[in-house]
């Protein structure tokens, strides 16, 4: 049975049976999925490991570790915390996300292990990729059965465990990367104050010193926790907030591409450029081109949710959890 509860990154106005959310016993997310028609990509980055597998066309991953081509039934995995956005390359392209907290990551696995982005042949056909496709459709639609909430939320625990241990048998980097240590309540408050700061002045002429005026703190001082809280430097942050502005701006309003850097806080179009290349690996009027030519910025104001018994969702579901797998081979 889907939870009732509303997940941490659905909108209110969105309806709840959309996302299926995962919850434990003290009501924090282990782990969230949901299917959607790519339109357009948007940048985004947050504390849950994302694994997106495509359903239906193909798509253009952007990350910081690289640009990667995702065609039908192969999936990307993305680390917590590492930029990303997804360009369709096909029409009708649709995706399903499924994200878990960094949190229970942490807890299944011992620590963050820093698992490989495999998007190429290596998880096309096998018993390991095809065993990862089932776990990621049996949590799915474990979280849609319309009978018995405890049972279902059990199976679905089962397979999100299944499937870290899978990923960190197979899929895991050199060696663990704890990227952050459990923090102090004080601490975690004071990292939170940080962000709502940063979040909250982004679009301004924002310094280290500022942040550090307003944290009590020294300069270099603010700098160590800032990165050590979060796993990014104070400007890493920035630039990232004021991206995913900008992003939102280019598929919203018509103003120029100047005017754009300039609102979203970049003092010139040279930096903006310049960030706009790193992570998304294009530039902003290549990929306002890209918007228009899928029917113009005005049509394409995000990407669509869909629903649990969309079609084309609930057929390559249970074609990936139909697909026999001799576990040995995955162990």
């Amino acid at each position: 049975m889907a939870s009732n509860r509303q997940s941490s990154n659905q909108k209110p106005e969105d309806n709840p049976e959309i996302y299926r959310t995962l919850y434990d016993e003290e009501d924090d997310v282990i782990a969230e999925a949901h299917a959607y028609r790519a339109g357009n990509f948007r940048f985004n980055w947050n504390a849950y490991l994302d694994i997106t597998l495509v359903l239906k066309g193909a798509i253009h991953l952007h990350t910081e570790e690289g640009v990667f081509q995702v065609p039908e039934d192969r999936f990307a995995i993305i680390n917590p915390n590492v930029g990303h956005a997804a360009l369709t390359q096909e029409d009708d392209t649709i995706v399903l996300v499924l994200t878990i907290s960094e949190k229970y990551v942490k807890k299944v696995c011992g620590g963050l292990p820093a698992f490989a982005n495999e998007c190429g042949p290596e998880n096309g056909d096998g018993d390991i990729p095809n065993l990862i496709r089932a776990l990621i459709a049996s949590f799915f639609q474990a979280m849609s059965e319309d009978r018995n909430g405890p049972e279902s939320e059990f199976f679905a625990r089962t397979q999100i465990d299944f499937l870290l241990a899978v990923l960190q048998r197979h899929f895991s980097g050199k060696g663990p990367a704890e990227r952050q240590q459990e923090k102090s309540q004080q601490q975690r408050k004071r990292t939170r104050e940080m962000i709502r700061y940063i979040d909250r002045h982004f679009r301004e002429e924002l310094t280290l010193s500022d942040l550090a005026e307003q944290a009590g703190m020294n300069t270099s001082y603010v700098s160590t926790y800032f990165r050590s809280s979060t796993g990014l430097g104070f400007h890493e942050y920035l630039i990232r907030k004021r991206l995913a502005y900008a992003v939102y701006q280019l598929n919203h309003s018509d103003d120029s591409i100047l005017d754009i850097a300039l609102d979203s806080g970049f003092t010139d179009i040279k930096p903006f450029y310049s960030a706009f290349r790193r992570y998304l690996d294009l530039s902003p009027g290549k990929y306002r081109e890209a918007l228009k030519a899928q029917g113009g910025v005005g049509q394409i104001g995000g990407s669509t949710v869909l629903p649990a018994d969309h079609e084309v969702v609930q057929r390559k579901l249970n074609e990936y959890a139909g697909r026999p797998v001799i576990l040995s081979s995955c162990l």
